[in-house]
């Protein structure tokens, strides 16, 4: 059936002229021509089979005037499937089609689709089968023979006898032609009153001929002849036989009889004395089935249950991580040591600064007393801007002699 649909589909885009429209133009050269079984049967490539089928589907769907875009290579099989489907409904087609066989490309299902759309374009484009135009004969008409019923039961005679003859074979057709020369020869002979032919040679021709001439008759086993003999055969052998066997069938019948009656009659026995155990049987399986379900139902909670452990699991770790490096960073004691060593540093400077501070008062005492026991007199001559210039030179000399 999906051969006879796709040559029907491959006729129709012919008339549709779809090589040059869709082939050439709609894909740009990137699809070939069909062959006339391609969505009959599957291809050797399965995507490439379904992406021509669903690019020929958008082409006829827009000459339909459908805004359908034709789908590319990566897309999904089955959103691409949905589509069709979906299209199909808008243009009023039946779409009890089953998605497997329209998603495989090819097959019946497809070839239908196929046809019924291109009937739809066909009739949209105005275009439409005319009834065949035959030529009118011109000239005398055939005479018609009328035979009687004997003329035709004289030829089927002769066909039989026809069909009945044997086949000659290459043999045959040798003696044919020996026996017309023979013939041939002795017409000549009896025409002029003597032969021609050379007795000896004539001896030795009819030896070597001899042999040859024999009839083979061969069986042909179609032949309704032989059949009806065969028949009769089978039949009187048949009558002879069945005497002797028909008492025996007989005497086999009656045994299978009382043995047919002897296990109906067992078998109601154990019905009755098994339906109890049928019953336990029956509530027993009923009980077991409802145990499978609450075990399933267990084995699910058990399975959720294992998820939620799990996460808790690994909250525990992070957890756990975490309050490692806390107690890690309160266990270390170097931040304090460190803070022990700089108070410790700065008490060390701090006491440096005061020893220098010490010494810097004591040099600077001294200094003032040593000007003092110099010139009185000068010093009371002394402007006051003096002072700081003094002051800074004996800052001076105190700060070179601690570095000394």
């Amino acid at each position: 059936m999906a051969h006879l649909l796709m040559a029907d589909v491959l006729d129709k885009l012919l008339l549709l002229d779809y090589e040059n429209k869709f082939c050439r133009v709609y894909t740009k050269g990137a699809l070939q021509p069909l062959h006339p079984v391609y969505f009959a049967a599957p291809a050797h490539n399965p995507a490439e089979q379904f992406f021509y089928f669903t690019q020929l589907f958008a082409w006829l769907a827009g000459v339909c005037g459908s805004k359908m875009a034709p789908p590319g290579r990566s897309e999904d099989p089955n959103s691409v499937t949905a589509l069709i489907i979906q299209e199909l409904k808008k243009m009023g087609f039946t779409t009890d089609y089953p998605i497997t066989r329209v998603r495989q490309g090819h097959g019946e299902v497809v070839c239908h689709i196929l046809n019924q759309l291109i009937n739809v374009v066909l009739s949209t484009t105005g275009f439409q089968f005319g009834q065949p135009a035959h030529d009118q004969t011109t000239g005398q008409e055939e005479e018609v023979i009328e035979e009687t019923p004997e003329e035709v039961e004289a030829e089927q005679d002769d066909m039989i006898m026809a069909d009945d003859a044997p086949i000659e074979d290459e043999d045959d057709s040798e003696e044919g032609q020996m026996a017309g020369k023979l013939q041939a020869a002795d017409d000549s002979g009896a025409g002029t009153g003597e032969t021609a032919a050379d007795p000896q040679q004539w001896q030795l021709e009819v030896e070597r001929v001899t042999p040859l001439l024999k009839v083979h008759v061969s069986a042909d086993t179609r032949d309704w002849r032989s059949r009806k003999e065969q028949m009769s055969k089978h039949r009187a052998t048949i009558g002879t036989l069945l005497p002797d066997v028909k008492p025996q069938l007989e005497r086999m019948t009656a045994d299978m009889s009382k043995q047919l009656e002897q296990i109906e009659t067992h078998e109601k026995y154990l019905n009755e004395q098994l339906s109890q155990l049928i019953e336990d049987f029956s509530t027993a399986s009923t009980t077991i089935k409802q145990l499978d379900e609450n075990f399933q139902k267990a084995t699910e909670s058990k399975d959720s249950l294992a998820v939620e452990i799990g996460n808790v699991k690994s909250e525990l770790l992070t957890v756990k991580e975490e309050s490692s490096v806390l107690r890690s960073s309160l266990d270390d004691a170097s931040p304090v040591v460190n803070l022990k060593k700089s108070l410790a540093k700065t008490k060390e400077e701090i006491r440096q600064m005061d020893v220098q501070i010490g010494v810097i008062q004591h040099t600077l005492l001294q200094a003032k007393m040593r000007e003092r026991h110099l010139h009185p007199t000068a010093l009371a001559n002394a402007t006051t801007d003096s002072i700081p210039a003094r002051f800074g030179a004996i800052l001076a000399t105190v700060v070179n002699d601690m570095d000394g």
